[in-house]
């Protein structure tokens, strides 16, 4: 089966997977997934455009600004991860669902699981990570333990501050707030696991005064791992997971994989993709498409609709050439992720995901994590997964070339895992990255995410500091007040 028809529906992706695992591992015979997921060429460092602040002229805001009010950008909700390194403090929970409340619930039993850990004699390398994780959360517990914050979840947050964004632009340009807001469109892509949660937030907060038939839900399947039982592949029930972003930028090209929720027993399925919905004419053409990740926390500030990184897109994809702009960051904490590189024997510029880099041939691209890299300037950028695409060439391509599928080893069971920054590797995929550039500091942004327990203090810190923003607060009174 091509990998582009395993897409289609489930059942091809299930019947898929013990395929590619065996295509993968030569029949149970390379079970290194370093090994097995090496990118084929060589790479060098790739170059990219510079963002300096500050420079944005006043008719180039305003395009962007128009851009946005028209409804021409679509923002994709990334809140479909499986939170597997923040999963100690979110007890089964995703990092939409995220509070003050929450972390009050779970810190003290994760401080004390860690600590027993401890006890019983962990690795150099696990030892290290608990002590960090103990750290940061008894900091934050003694820091936190008093204070009150919003009681809105990060999810939510980040969907309020997109909102606040388009009513500050909206009272700019004299437009009325609610015909602005519902001629937004955006995807909200969630997982088996997270959907009871998140729909039923949606619900309760009356969608974040947003029209409930331009929000298109996705739910992004889990399937099981397998094992190798001699020369056999064996599917392992109850261990299941879901097959990395790759997999739910594909649904925004599959026919079906959307639905609009109208009430609590009320869903719509579309019949035409999610990408397809949105650009119709008859919904207003929609053109972009920018994703939103759960755990970048400059998505707590204004930077959700940042109108110099709009104006910039625009600049790329709308007049120039490129069909997909990637934003690189400085990766000062050797977080995972996709690298901006350049293969040298197509000489495309692509991303290329750390899996793949982890063999000594790519040693000196490759940041481990935890960072501590003193040539950090010289490292190739890390996709922030905040990239912007040009709707029209991703539904002429992206549906027949599908995403590669990667071996994913967790506890000796094989799952595989696809990723989005593969989307710049098809060859009919024009592609850009850009870095942005503080006009004072003269140095390039760097990570700033939730991704581990470590980066607990940092979340909670973002969300006090969305909170005492005052448009933001009076916004959120008036959200809450409007619960059903």
């Amino acid at each position: 089966m091509k990998q582009s028809e395993a897409y289609l529906n489930r059942q091809n992706f299930e019947a898929y997977i013990p395929q590619r695992i065996l295509e993968l591992t030569k029949g149970g015979k390379v079970l290194d997934a370093d090994v097995v997921n090496a990118y084929p060429n060589d790479l060098e460092k790739a170059d990219a455009r510079e963002l300096l602040s500050g420079n944005l002229t006043s008719r180039e805001r305003e395009r962007a600004v128009d851009l946005l009010l028209d409804g021409k950008m679509v923002f994709q909700f990334l809140f479909a991860g499986a939170a597997t390194r923040a999963a100690g403090i979110l007890k089964g929970g995703a990092k939409y669902s995220f509070s003050i409340d929450s972390f009050r619930d779970n810190v003290d039993k994760v401080v004390s699981l860690n600590k027993e850990k401890l006890k019983s004699g962990a690795g150099k390398e696990e030892k290290k990570n608990l002590e960090e994780e103990i750290s940061s959360l008894e900091r934050s517990r003694k820091d936190f333990e008093k204070r009150s914050l919003i009681p809105l979840c990060l999810g939510a947050r980040e969907v309020c501050q997109l909102r606040l964004m388009l009513e500050r632009f909206s009272s700019e340009k004299g437009r009325a707030i609610q015909d602005v807001l519902n001629n937004i469109f955006f995807f909200v892509h969630i997982n088996e696991q997270s959907k009871d949660f998140i729909l039923q937030d949606f619900l309760k907060h009356r969608f974040f005064g947003f029209h409930r038939d331009h929000i298109i839900f996705i739910i992004q399947d889990a399937f099981c791992g397998y094992v190798f039982k001699g020369d056999d592949l064996k599917r392992v029930e109850g261990r299941s997971r879901p097959f990395g972003h790759g997999y739910t930028l594909m649904q925004t090209v599959t026919p079906g994989s959307g639905f609009i929720l109208r009430g609590a027993d009320d869903v719509c399925f579309i019949k035409e993709s999610p990408l397809q919905y949105v650009s119709d004419a008859s919904k207003g053409k929609a053109l972009l498409m920018n994703n939103v990740n759960i755990d970048d926390l400059t998505k707590l500030t204004d930077l959700v609709a940042d109108t110099e990184r709009i104006s910039f897109s625009m600049q790329c994809l709308l007049e120039g050439d490129a069909d997909v702009l990637v934003e690189g960051v400085w990766n000062t904490k050797g977080q995972k992720g996709g690298s901006w590189l350049k293969d040298t024997v197509s000489g495309k510029k692509i991303l290329v995901e750390g899996m793949c880099l982890k063999t000594s041939r790519f040693q000196k691209l490759f940041i481990g994590e935890g960072g501590g890299r003193k040539d950090i300037s010289l490292m190739p950028l890390l996709n922030k997964m905040s990239n912007t695409y040009k709707i029209e060439p991703l539904l002429k391509y992206l549906p027949e070339a599908g995403l590669s599928n990667y071996l994913d080893r967790r506890d000796g069971v094989f799952f595989l895992e696809s990723v989005t920054g593969d989307v710049t590797q098809i060859t009919n995929i024009r592609s850009e990255a850009f870095v942005k550039i503080d006009s004072q500091t003269q140095r390039p942004e760097e990570i700033q995410t939730f991704k581990s327990v470590r980066d607990v203090y940092l979340t909670l810190e973002s969300m006090q500091k969305q909170d005492s923003n005052t448009d933001f607060s009076s916004l959120a009174e008036r959200v809450l007040e409007n619960r059903s």
